[in-house]
């Protein structure tokens, strides 16, 4: 791969919690959210660099290509809304 930027990095970041947004489900929503928040914290916490970066863009690629054909399976069979999710 490339160099990856930090533009990138942030493109990524805002269309997996977009894809993960997607989810009508509470609990599939905000798994998602959360664990695109804590990972991407913990590559800028640990200033990933180089190949560790490259590696990092590709699994969060990986992710997001799943969590987009999650959230239309999962939409397709959704049954109701939950109690958390009158409290929007």
């Amino acid at each position: 791969m490339g160099k990856i930027t930090t533009s990138q990095l942030k493109t990524l970041c805002s269309d997996l919690l977009k894809a993960g947004g997607q989810f009508r489900d509470y609990n599939f929503r905000h798994y998602v959210i959360r664990k695109t928040q804590e990972d991407f914290s913990r590559c800028e916490q640990q200033n990933y660099q180089g190949e560790q970066l490259d590696k990092f863009y590709a699994e969060q690629e990986e992710h997001l290509s799943v969590v987009q054909r999650q959230t239309v399976v999962q939409n397709m069979y959704f049954q109701q809304e939950g109690i958390l999710d009158n409290n929007k």
